[in-house]
């Protein structure tokens, strides 16, 4: 039985994203004075599930991920431990910081237009790339466990 954790992790992590993505949406559209709370709720929600992903798979990374790591290099994709958990462990290292900067900026007005908006959309894209590169990589460290151990493993029993 493969560790709660994992999907937890995955599901709000896949949550932040799309409410980062939202927020884009809401940006791109123009925030004021009519949707502005909006916004700002949206990126509180996006940030909150963010962190329950960040502090869920940090647990499970310390917990649980050793014996996942010695499967997953000692099978036939090493390299997805090596190159991509080694890349998440820093580069999920932005993500917190972004969001608490968008939800900060969020704070500060009522009305975005110019440059205030341009950083507003640029962060947020950023936000929106790191999380479903995560996502993704993801995918392939544990097709790595996979690839060792064969697609019943994770599941459990046979399909």
């Amino acid at each position: 039985m493969p560790h709660p954790g994992i999907g937890v992790h995955a599901i709000f992590g896949e949550l932040s994203a799309v409410l980062f993505l939202w927020t884009f949406v809401e940006f791109y559209r123009g925030v004021d004075q009519t949707n502005v709370a909006r916004v700002r709720r949206i990126s509180l929600v996006a940030l909150g599930s963010l962190a329950v992903a960040w502090i869920v798979g940090g647990n499970y990374y310390l917990t649980g991920y050793q014996q996942i790591k010695d499967v997953i290099v000692s099978g036939p994709q090493p390299w997805s431990h090596e190159i991509f958990m080694e890349a998440k462990e820093h580069i999920f290292l932005f993500l917190p910081g972004l969001a608490l900067l968008q939800a900060g900026a969020l704070r500060t007005r009522d009305e975005f237009t110019g440059d205030a908006r341009y950083a507003l959309l640029v962060i947020t894209v950023l936000l929106i790339l790191t999380a479903f590169a995560m996502a993704g990589m993801g995918y392939l460290i544990s097709s790595g466990f996979r690839a060792a151990t064969g697609p019943t493993t994770l599941l459990g029993g046979s399909i």
